[in-house]
Protein backbone atom coordinates (compact mmCIF):
# COMPACT_ATOMS: atom_id res chain seq x y z
CA UNK A 1 0.00 0.00 0.00
CA UNK A 2 1.16 3.41 -0.43
CA UNK A 3 0.13 6.81 -0.81
CA UNK A 4 -0.91 9.75 -3.38
CA UNK A 5 0.67 12.12 -1.14
CA UNK A 6 4.28 11.03 -1.29
CA UNK A 7 6.37 7.94 -1.42
CA UNK A 8 6.32 7.86 2.27
CA UNK A 9 3.25 6.40 3.96
CA UNK A 10 0.37 9.32 4.87
CA UNK A 11 -3.15 7.60 4.71
CA UNK A 12 -5.62 9.93 3.34
CA UNK A 13 -8.50 9.55 6.23
CA UNK A 14 -11.95 8.01 5.63
CA UNK A 15 -14.44 9.80 3.22
CA UNK A 16 -18.40 10.05 2.80
CA UNK A 17 -19.37 9.92 -0.88
CA UNK A 18 -22.57 9.99 -0.63
CA UNK A 19 -23.13 11.96 -3.97
CA UNK A 20 -21.11 9.24 -5.54
CA UNK A 21 -22.80 6.02 -5.12
CA UNK A 22 -25.15 4.19 -7.59
CA UNK A 23 -27.38 1.33 -6.92
CA UNK A 24 -27.17 -1.68 -9.38
CA UNK A 25 -31.04 -2.66 -8.87
CA UNK A 26 -30.44 -6.00 -10.92
CA UNK A 27 -30.93 -9.71 -10.30
CA UNK A 28 -28.36 -11.70 -8.67
CA UNK A 29 -27.69 -14.74 -10.40
CA UNK A 30 -26.37 -18.00 -8.77
CA UNK A 31 -22.54 -18.72 -8.23
CA UNK A 32 -20.22 -20.21 -5.77
CA UNK A 33 -22.78 -21.88 -3.22
CA UNK A 34 -22.38 -23.41 0.01
CA UNK A 35 -22.41 -27.07 0.25
CA UNK A 36 -24.44 -28.36 3.52
CA UNK A 37 -28.40 -27.48 3.09
CA UNK A 38 -28.11 -23.55 4.82
CA UNK A 39 -30.48 -23.22 8.20
CA UNK A 40 -34.13 -21.58 7.69
CA UNK A 41 -32.90 -18.29 9.26
CA UNK A 42 -29.81 -17.95 6.60
CA UNK A 43 -29.67 -16.38 2.86
CA UNK A 44 -26.84 -16.93 0.43
CA UNK A 45 -26.43 -13.89 -1.99
CA UNK A 46 -24.43 -14.71 -4.89
CA UNK A 47 -23.15 -13.15 -8.01
CA UNK A 48 -22.04 -15.05 -10.88
CA UNK A 49 -20.75 -11.96 -12.77
CA UNK A 50 -21.77 -8.68 -11.48
CA UNK A 51 -24.08 -8.11 -14.61
CA UNK A 52 -26.57 -9.14 -12.81
CA UNK A 53 -26.08 -8.01 -9.34
CA UNK A 54 -28.23 -6.08 -7.37
CA UNK A 55 -28.37 -4.19 -3.73
CA UNK A 56 -25.01 -3.13 -4.57
CA UNK A 57 -23.91 0.94 -3.78
CA UNK A 58 -20.85 1.49 -6.26
CA UNK A 59 -18.93 4.78 -4.81
CA UNK A 60 -16.20 7.03 -6.76
CA UNK A 61 -14.26 5.00 -9.09
CA UNK A 62 -16.05 1.61 -8.74
CA UNK A 63 -18.17 0.46 -11.64
CA UNK A 64 -19.48 -2.81 -13.43
CA UNK A 65 -17.57 -3.42 -16.57
CA UNK A 66 -16.77 -5.97 -19.45
CA UNK A 67 -13.48 -7.48 -19.17
CA UNK A 68 -12.08 -10.97 -20.32
CA UNK A 69 -13.34 -12.08 -16.94
CA UNK A 70 -16.86 -11.76 -18.21
CA UNK A 71 -19.01 -9.04 -16.27
CA UNK A 72 -17.00 -7.82 -13.05
CA UNK A 73 -17.08 -5.41 -10.19
CA UNK A 74 -13.81 -3.00 -10.57
CA UNK A 75 -13.32 -1.76 -7.86
CA UNK A 76 -11.13 1.02 -8.85
CA UNK A 77 -9.45 1.28 -12.27
CA UNK A 78 -6.02 1.99 -13.16
CA UNK A 79 -6.16 5.73 -14.17
CA UNK A 80 -3.71 7.94 -12.66
CA UNK A 81 -3.49 10.37 -10.74
CA UNK A 82 -4.72 7.62 -7.72
CA UNK A 83 -8.20 7.35 -6.35
CA UNK A 84 -10.52 5.15 -4.79
CA UNK A 85 -13.70 3.44 -4.91
CA UNK A 86 -15.97 1.00 -3.06
CA UNK A 87 -19.59 -1.00 -3.31
CA UNK A 88 -21.40 -2.04 -0.26
CA UNK A 89 -24.45 -3.42 -0.32
CA UNK A 90 -27.65 -1.19 -0.02
CA UNK A 91 -29.21 -2.64 2.38
CA UNK A 92 -27.27 -3.68 5.99
CA UNK A 93 -27.19 -7.39 5.64
CA UNK A 94 -28.82 -9.35 8.91
CA UNK A 95 -25.92 -11.73 10.46
CA UNK A 96 -26.94 -13.97 12.39
CA UNK A 97 -25.64 -15.84 14.87
CA UNK A 98 -23.76 -13.62 16.96
CA UNK A 99 -22.47 -11.50 13.91
CA UNK A 100 -21.91 -15.09 12.03
CA UNK A 101 -21.10 -14.67 7.94
CA UNK A 102 -19.45 -16.71 5.28
CA UNK A 103 -17.90 -15.57 2.08
CA UNK A 104 -16.31 -16.86 -1.32
CA UNK A 105 -14.90 -14.53 -3.83
CA UNK A 106 -12.83 -14.50 -6.73
CA UNK A 107 -10.25 -11.37 -7.77
CA UNK A 108 -7.92 -10.29 -10.07
CA UNK A 109 -5.78 -7.70 -10.05
CA UNK A 110 -4.91 -6.23 -13.79
CA UNK A 111 -2.66 -3.43 -15.90
CA UNK A 112 -0.02 -2.52 -13.13
CA UNK A 113 0.82 0.72 -13.40
CA UNK A 114 4.32 2.55 -11.85
CA UNK A 115 4.72 -0.74 -9.83
CA UNK A 116 0.96 -1.76 -9.23
CA UNK A 117 -1.31 -0.57 -6.25
CA UNK A 118 -2.78 -0.43 -3.57
CA UNK A 119 -4.97 -3.08 -2.76
CA UNK A 120 -8.07 -4.41 -2.26
CA UNK A 121 -10.08 -4.86 1.35
CA UNK A 122 -13.17 -6.87 1.66
CA UNK A 123 -15.27 -4.82 4.80
CA UNK A 124 -17.84 -5.47 7.06
CA UNK A 125 -18.39 -2.37 8.60
CA UNK A 126 -21.68 -0.24 10.10
CA UNK A 127 -21.34 3.05 9.47
CA UNK A 128 -22.50 3.81 5.61
CA UNK A 129 -22.95 2.07 2.08
CA UNK A 130 -20.93 5.18 0.69
CA UNK A 131 -17.52 4.89 2.50
CA UNK A 132 -14.42 5.23 0.67
CA UNK A 133 -10.74 6.38 1.05
CA UNK A 134 -7.80 7.00 -1.46
CA UNK A 135 -3.99 5.71 -1.70
CA UNK A 136 -2.74 3.42 0.86
CA UNK A 137 -5.83 3.15 2.61
CA UNK A 138 -7.04 0.97 -0.32
CA UNK A 139 -10.24 2.71 0.73
CA UNK A 140 -10.46 0.98 4.33
CA UNK A 141 -8.12 3.66 6.30
CA UNK A 142 -10.28 5.06 9.16
CA UNK A 143 -12.84 3.41 8.56
CA UNK A 144 -14.50 2.52 12.39
CA UNK A 145 -17.23 -0.12 13.31
CA UNK A 146 -15.38 -2.33 10.88
CA UNK A 147 -12.97 -5.43 10.24
CA UNK A 148 -11.28 -5.85 6.68
CA UNK A 149 -9.19 -8.23 5.14
CA UNK A 150 -6.74 -7.31 3.02
CA UNK A 151 -4.76 -7.74 -0.12
CA UNK A 152 -1.80 -5.76 -0.43
CA UNK A 153 0.12 -5.32 -3.82
CA UNK A 154 2.40 -2.82 -2.38
CA UNK A 155 5.24 -2.84 0.01
CA UNK A 156 5.22 -0.43 2.66
CA UNK A 157 8.38 -0.59 5.00
CA UNK A 158 8.58 0.19 8.92
CA UNK A 159 9.33 4.34 8.21
CA UNK A 160 6.18 4.23 6.90
CA UNK A 161 2.98 4.55 9.24
CA UNK A 162 -0.43 4.03 10.09
CA UNK A 163 -2.89 7.07 10.45
CA UNK A 164 -2.78 6.95 14.47
CA UNK A 165 1.12 7.26 13.79
CA UNK A 166 2.23 3.87 14.35
CA UNK A 167 4.76 2.34 11.97
CA UNK A 168 3.49 -0.32 9.57
CA UNK A 169 5.22 -3.88 9.86
CA UNK A 170 4.62 -5.50 6.68
CA UNK A 171 6.33 -8.36 4.93
CA UNK A 172 6.34 -7.57 1.34
CA UNK A 173 4.29 -6.11 -1.47
CA UNK A 174 2.52 -9.22 -1.64
CA UNK A 175 0.48 -10.03 1.66
CA UNK A 176 -3.06 -10.61 3.20
CA UNK A 177 -3.96 -9.40 6.61
CA UNK A 178 -6.84 -8.55 9.01
CA UNK A 179 -7.79 -5.22 9.62
CA UNK A 180 -10.02 -4.06 12.77
CA UNK A 181 -11.90 -0.53 13.08
CA UNK A 182 -10.08 1.32 10.01
CA UNK A 183 -5.98 0.39 11.28
CA UNK A 184 -3.88 -0.48 8.33
CA UNK A 185 -1.91 -2.07 11.05
CA UNK A 186 -2.87 -5.72 9.98
CA UNK A 187 -2.68 -8.11 12.77
CA UNK A 188 -1.89 -11.02 11.84
CA UNK A 189 -0.42 -10.46 8.28
CA UNK A 190 1.21 -12.99 5.98
CA UNK A 191 2.61 -13.11 2.87
CA UNK A 192 0.92 -15.09 -0.04
CA UNK A 193 4.25 -15.83 -1.98
CA UNK A 194 5.07 -19.26 -0.04
CA UNK A 195 1.33 -20.12 -1.39
CA UNK A 196 2.64 -19.61 -5.06
CA UNK A 197 0.54 -16.56 -5.39
CA UNK A 198 1.29 -12.90 -6.77
CA UNK A 199 -1.10 -10.96 -6.71
CA UNK A 200 0.88 -8.22 -9.13
CA UNK A 201 0.68 -11.36 -11.93
CA UNK A 202 -2.61 -10.68 -13.08
CA UNK A 203 -3.42 -14.47 -12.02
CA UNK A 204 -7.14 -15.05 -10.28
CA UNK A 205 -7.55 -15.24 -7.11
CA UNK A 206 -9.73 -17.12 -4.73
CA UNK A 207 -10.27 -16.08 -0.91
CA UNK A 208 -12.85 -17.28 1.70
CA UNK A 209 -13.77 -15.20 4.72
CA UNK A 210 -15.40 -17.22 7.56
CA UNK A 211 -16.53 -15.57 11.32
CA UNK A 212 -18.27 -17.73 13.55
CA UNK A 213 -19.92 -16.02 16.57
CA UNK A 214 -19.93 -18.87 18.84
CA UNK A 215 -16.05 -19.02 18.53
CA UNK A 216 -15.44 -15.39 17.65
CA UNK A 217 -12.97 -16.88 15.45
CA UNK A 218 -12.41 -15.37 11.65
CA UNK A 219 -10.45 -17.36 9.14
CA UNK A 220 -8.58 -16.16 5.97
CA UNK A 221 -8.08 -18.57 3.22
CA UNK A 222 -6.69 -17.72 -0.08
CA UNK A 223 -5.70 -20.02 -3.08
CA UNK A 224 -4.54 -19.69 -6.68
CA UNK A 225 -7.59 -22.53 -7.49
CA UNK A 226 -11.17 -23.01 -6.83
CA UNK A 227 -10.54 -25.66 -3.79
CA UNK A 228 -11.07 -24.26 -0.59
CA UNK A 229 -7.67 -25.07 1.34
CA UNK A 230 -8.03 -26.73 4.76
CA UNK A 231 -6.22 -24.62 6.88
CA UNK A 232 -6.59 -21.09 6.93
CA UNK A 233 -3.65 -18.68 6.22
CA UNK A 234 -5.01 -15.79 9.33
CA UNK A 235 -6.99 -16.56 12.24
CA UNK A 236 -7.91 -14.24 14.66
CA UNK A 237 -10.18 -13.81 17.88
CA UNK A 238 -12.56 -10.57 17.31
CA UNK A 239 -15.87 -10.39 18.73
CA UNK A 240 -17.68 -8.43 15.80
CA UNK A 241 -20.72 -7.36 17.37
CA UNK A 242 -18.79 -5.26 19.89
CA UNK A 243 -16.77 -4.40 16.73
CA UNK A 244 -19.67 -3.25 14.89
CA UNK A 245 -21.74 -1.57 17.79
CA UNK A 246 -18.83 1.07 18.53
CA UNK A 247 -19.25 2.57 21.47
CA UNK A 248 -23.43 1.57 21.77
CA UNK A 249 -24.73 -1.71 21.96
CA UNK A 250 -23.14 -4.58 20.13
CA UNK A 251 -24.70 -4.61 16.39
CA UNK A 252 -25.22 -7.68 14.11
CA UNK A 253 -26.26 -5.79 10.66
CA UNK A 254 -23.63 -4.18 8.56
CA UNK A 255 -22.98 -3.62 5.54
CA UNK A 256 -20.53 -5.96 3.53
CA UNK A 257 -18.56 -5.26 0.23
CA UNK A 258 -15.15 -4.22 -0.85
CA UNK A 259 -12.93 -1.35 -1.61
CA UNK A 260 -9.84 -0.13 -3.04
CA UNK A 261 -7.57 2.70 -3.61
CA UNK A 262 -4.51 3.67 -5.70
CA UNK A 263 -1.57 5.78 -5.38
CA UNK A 264 1.72 6.42 -7.04
CA UNK A 265 1.09 3.11 -8.74
CA UNK A 266 -2.25 1.84 -9.93
CA UNK A 267 -4.46 -1.33 -11.33
CA UNK A 268 -7.48 -2.30 -11.95
CA UNK A 269 -8.80 -4.04 -8.71
CA UNK A 270 -11.73 -6.90 -10.45
CA UNK A 271 -14.02 -8.75 -8.19
CA UNK A 272 -14.88 -11.70 -10.95
CA UNK A 273 -17.66 -13.51 -8.69
CA UNK A 274 -18.84 -12.99 -4.87
CA UNK A 275 -21.03 -15.32 -2.85
CA UNK A 276 -22.19 -14.34 0.91
CA UNK A 277 -23.92 -16.11 3.76
CA UNK A 278 -25.49 -14.10 6.76
CA UNK A 279 -24.54 -17.02 8.43
CA UNK A 280 -21.65 -19.37 9.60
CA UNK A 281 -21.41 -22.04 6.85
CA UNK A 282 -18.07 -21.83 5.18
CA UNK A 283 -18.19 -21.90 1.21
CA UNK A 284 -16.47 -24.78 -0.67
CA UNK A 285 -16.85 -27.28 2.46
CA UNK A 286 -17.53 -30.50 1.01
CA UNK A 287 -20.32 -31.61 3.12
CA UNK A 288 -20.53 -35.22 4.58
CA UNK A 289 -23.69 -37.31 2.78
CA UNK A 290 -26.61 -37.31 4.07
CA UNK A 291 -27.82 -40.41 5.28
CA UNK A 292 -31.14 -42.25 6.30
CA UNK A 293 -31.19 -45.81 7.38
CA UNK A 294 -35.37 -45.89 7.06
CA UNK A 295 -36.98 -48.88 9.18
CA UNK A 296 -37.95 -49.53 12.18
CA UNK A 297 -37.23 -53.34 9.86
CA UNK A 298 -39.42 -56.05 10.89
CA UNK A 299 -39.15 -59.41 9.34
CA UNK A 300 -39.63 -63.52 9.52
CA UNK A 301 -37.08 -65.98 10.43
CA UNK A 302 -35.40 -66.86 7.09
CA UNK A 303 -37.24 -64.47 5.05
CA UNK A 304 -36.07 -61.38 3.53
CA UNK A 305 -36.48 -57.83 4.29
CA UNK A 306 -36.48 -55.24 1.69
CA UNK A 307 -34.16 -52.19 3.14
CA UNK A 308 -35.08 -49.12 1.91
CA UNK A 309 -32.37 -46.35 3.71
CA UNK A 310 -31.33 -43.55 1.24
CA UNK A 311 -28.03 -41.97 0.89
CA UNK A 312 -27.41 -38.47 -0.46
CA UNK A 313 -24.67 -36.33 -1.26
CA UNK A 314 -23.79 -32.65 -3.09
CA UNK A 315 -21.41 -34.70 -5.69
CA UNK A 316 -21.10 -37.45 -7.31
CA UNK A 317 -19.62 -41.18 -7.18
CA UNK A 318 -21.44 -41.61 -3.23
CA UNK A 319 -21.18 -44.93 -2.37
CA UNK A 320 -23.49 -46.95 0.34
CA UNK A 321 -23.04 -49.92 2.80
CA UNK A 322 -24.98 -51.66 4.95
CA UNK A 323 -23.90 -54.12 7.65
CA UNK A 324 -26.02 -55.94 10.58
CA UNK A 325 -24.86 -56.26 14.61
CA UNK A 326 -26.79 -57.54 17.44
CA UNK A 327 -28.96 -60.58 17.57
CA UNK A 328 -28.68 -63.61 19.97
CA UNK A 329 -25.47 -65.46 20.36
CA UNK A 330 -25.28 -68.19 17.35
CA UNK A 331 -27.67 -66.35 15.06
CA UNK A 332 -26.52 -65.59 11.72
CA UNK A 333 -27.71 -63.26 9.10
CA UNK A 334 -26.43 -62.64 5.49
CA UNK A 335 -27.00 -58.77 3.77
CA UNK A 336 -28.01 -59.23 -0.09
CA UNK A 337 -26.40 -56.77 -2.25
CA UNK A 338 -24.98 -55.02 0.93
CA UNK A 339 -24.54 -51.87 -1.79
CA UNK A 340 -27.24 -51.81 -3.59
CA UNK A 341 -30.51 -49.54 -2.98
CA UNK A 342 -32.31 -52.81 -3.40
CA UNK A 343 -30.32 -54.66 -0.30
CA UNK A 344 -32.27 -57.32 2.07
CA UNK A 345 -30.92 -58.77 4.85
CA UNK A 346 -32.20 -62.10 6.19
CA UNK A 347 -31.43 -63.67 9.59
CA UNK A 348 -32.01 -67.03 10.80
CA UNK A 349 -32.89 -66.62 14.67
CA UNK A 350 -35.76 -64.61 16.30
CA UNK A 351 -34.41 -60.99 18.15
CA UNK A 352 -33.25 -57.51 17.92
CA UNK A 353 -30.95 -56.75 15.44
CA UNK A 354 -29.03 -53.32 14.70
CA UNK A 355 -28.60 -52.02 11.03
CA UNK A 356 -26.72 -49.51 10.16
CA UNK A 357 -26.09 -47.30 6.96
CA UNK A 358 -22.99 -46.07 5.72
CA UNK A 359 -22.66 -43.53 2.79
CA UNK A 360 -18.86 -42.67 1.68
CA UNK A 361 -18.32 -39.76 -0.83
CA UNK A 362 -15.88 -39.09 -3.47
CA UNK A 363 -13.07 -37.80 -0.96
CA UNK A 364 -13.67 -40.50 1.47
CA UNK A 365 -16.01 -38.36 3.80
CA UNK A 366 -18.47 -40.61 5.25
CA UNK A 367 -22.01 -40.40 7.45
CA UNK A 368 -23.65 -43.73 9.17
CA UNK A 369 -26.96 -43.88 10.52
CA UNK A 370 -28.80 -46.87 12.22
CA UNK A 371 -32.03 -48.37 12.34
CA UNK A 372 -33.80 -51.15 14.07
CA UNK A 373 -34.84 -55.05 12.74
CA UNK A 374 -37.23 -56.99 14.70
CA UNK A 375 -36.90 -61.14 13.30
CA UNK A 376 -39.88 -62.74 14.94
CA UNK A 377 -40.73 -66.49 14.20
CA UNK A 378 -43.32 -67.64 11.56
CA UNK A 379 -45.77 -69.72 13.19
CA UNK A 380 -46.72 -73.56 11.39
CA UNK A 381 -49.84 -73.89 9.84
CA UNK A 382 -51.92 -77.28 10.71
CA UNK A 383 -53.36 -78.05 7.59
CA UNK A 384 -55.57 -81.11 7.48
CA UNK A 385 -55.93 -84.42 10.15
CA UNK A 386 -56.88 -87.43 8.81
CA UNK A 387 -58.25 -90.11 10.88
CA UNK A 388 -58.46 -94.05 9.76
CA UNK A 389 -59.95 -97.02 11.67
CA UNK A 390 -57.42 -99.48 11.99
CA UNK A 391 -59.84 -101.91 13.65
CA UNK A 392 -63.17 -101.91 15.68
CA UNK A 393 -61.65 -99.11 18.60
CA UNK A 394 -58.24 -98.52 17.28
CA UNK A 395 -57.61 -94.82 14.72
CA UNK A 396 -54.21 -94.16 12.72
CA UNK A 397 -53.67 -90.15 12.89
CA UNK A 398 -52.11 -88.06 10.40
CA UNK A 399 -51.31 -84.16 10.51
CA UNK A 400 -50.28 -82.43 7.49
CA UNK A 401 -48.87 -79.29 8.35
CA UNK A 402 -46.90 -76.34 6.61
CA UNK A 403 -44.18 -73.57 8.03
CA UNK A 404 -43.28 -70.84 6.02
CA UNK A 405 -39.71 -70.77 8.25
CA UNK A 406 -38.65 -73.64 5.82
CA UNK A 407 -35.13 -74.52 7.85
CA UNK A 408 -37.39 -75.01 11.18
CA UNK A 409 -37.75 -78.87 11.86
CA UNK A 410 -41.25 -79.71 14.44
CA UNK A 411 -42.96 -81.85 16.30
CA UNK A 412 -46.33 -83.62 16.27
CA UNK A 413 -48.11 -84.14 19.31
CA UNK A 414 -51.75 -86.10 19.24
CA UNK A 415 -54.71 -85.47 22.40
CA UNK A 416 -56.96 -88.56 21.44
CA UNK A 417 -60.05 -87.26 23.97
CA UNK A 418 -59.69 -90.10 26.38
CA UNK A 419 -57.15 -88.26 28.57
CA UNK A 420 -54.32 -90.00 26.36
CA UNK A 421 -51.50 -88.55 24.95
CA UNK A 422 -48.70 -89.25 22.34
CA UNK A 423 -45.99 -88.08 20.11
CA UNK A 424 -46.19 -88.24 16.16
CA UNK A 425 -43.62 -89.20 14.14
CA UNK A 426 -42.57 -86.36 12.11
CA UNK A 427 -41.33 -86.65 7.86
CA UNK A 428 -40.69 -82.91 6.67
CA UNK A 429 -38.79 -81.28 4.00
CA UNK A 430 -38.28 -78.05 3.15
CA UNK A 431 -41.33 -76.74 5.59
CA UNK A 432 -43.92 -79.36 4.54
CA UNK A 433 -44.65 -82.29 6.96
CA UNK A 434 -46.64 -84.88 8.17
CA UNK A 435 -46.70 -86.62 11.68
CA UNK A 436 -48.56 -89.64 12.31
CA UNK A 437 -49.42 -91.33 15.37
CA UNK A 438 -52.37 -94.43 16.48
CA UNK A 439 -54.45 -95.06 19.49
CA UNK A 440 -56.89 -97.81 20.62
CA UNK A 441 -59.52 -96.83 22.43
CA UNK A 442 -60.90 -98.85 25.78
CA UNK A 443 -64.36 -98.23 25.06
CA UNK A 444 -66.80 -97.65 22.20
CA UNK A 445 -67.39 -93.73 21.67
CA UNK A 446 -67.13 -90.97 20.13
CA UNK A 447 -63.65 -88.66 20.54
CA UNK A 448 -62.35 -85.26 19.99
CA UNK A 449 -58.84 -85.90 18.43
CA UNK A 450 -56.50 -82.80 18.48
CA UNK A 451 -53.00 -82.62 16.58
CA UNK A 452 -50.51 -79.81 17.68
CA UNK A 453 -47.56 -79.20 15.70
CA UNK A 454 -44.62 -76.86 16.96
CA UNK A 455 -41.03 -75.53 15.51
CA UNK A 456 -39.95 -74.65 18.88
CA UNK A 457 -41.49 -71.48 19.57
CA UNK A 458 -45.25 -71.28 18.28
CA UNK A 459 -47.49 -73.86 17.97
CA UNK A 460 -50.87 -74.51 15.65
CA UNK A 461 -53.48 -77.51 16.74
CA UNK A 462 -56.47 -78.99 14.54
CA UNK A 463 -58.89 -81.03 15.87
CA UNK A 464 -61.51 -83.91 14.70
CA UNK A 465 -64.17 -85.70 16.11
CA UNK A 466 -63.57 -89.36 15.86
CA UNK A 467 -66.71 -92.33 16.33
CA UNK A 468 -65.22 -95.40 17.04
CA UNK A 469 -66.95 -98.32 14.77
CA UNK A 470 -67.28 -101.10 17.56
CA UNK A 471 -70.33 -99.40 18.63
CA UNK A 472 -73.24 -101.18 21.11
CA UNK A 473 -76.34 -102.63 19.58
CA UNK A 474 -77.03 -105.28 17.60
CA UNK A 475 -74.91 -107.90 15.90
CA UNK A 476 -73.43 -106.02 12.72
CA UNK A 477 -70.67 -107.17 10.59
CA UNK A 478 -67.23 -106.91 10.87
CA UNK A 479 -65.20 -104.20 9.92
CA UNK A 480 -62.88 -104.38 7.25
CA UNK A 481 -59.21 -103.20 6.59
CA UNK A 482 -61.13 -100.52 4.77
CA UNK A 483 -62.93 -99.33 7.61
CA UNK A 484 -66.32 -99.98 6.20
CA UNK A 485 -68.89 -102.87 7.19
CA UNK A 486 -68.00 -106.26 4.89
CA UNK A 487 -71.49 -108.19 3.17
CA UNK A 488 -71.32 -111.88 3.01
CA UNK A 489 -73.87 -114.25 1.27
CA UNK A 490 -75.90 -116.76 2.99
CA UNK A 491 -73.96 -120.07 3.22
CA UNK A 492 -70.89 -118.53 2.77
CA UNK A 493 -67.60 -119.03 4.81
CA UNK A 494 -66.66 -116.21 6.88
CA UNK A 495 -62.87 -115.48 7.70
CA UNK A 496 -61.90 -115.51 10.92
Amino acid sequence: MHSIEHPGRHLTALTVAAALGAVLPLTIPVAAHADTPLPPNCTNTSNAGFAGASDLTLNQRAAVVVSGDGSVLRVTNATFPGGAGSAFTTNKVALQDAGSFSTAFSFRISDQRNGGADGLVFTVQNVANNVGAAGGAMGYGGLSQSIGVEFDDWYNPPGDFTPTGDPLKEPDGNHAGIDVNGSMQSDPVASLTPLGINLDAGAVEHAWVDYNGATDQLEVRVADSTTRPATALLTKTVDLPAILGGTGSPAQDAYVGFSAGTGFGAANFDVLNWSYINCYQPVGVDASPVVDAGGPYAGHRDQAVPLAGTVADDNPGVTRQWSLSGGPAGSSCFIDSPTSPTATVRCDAVGNYTLTLTGTDSIGQTASDTATLTVSNQAPVAAALDLIATNACAVSATLHFTDPDVADTHTVSFAWGDTATSAGTVTESTGTGTGTGSHTYAHAGTYTVSATVSDGQDTATTSRAYATKNTAGAFLPPINAAGTRSSFRLGSTIPI
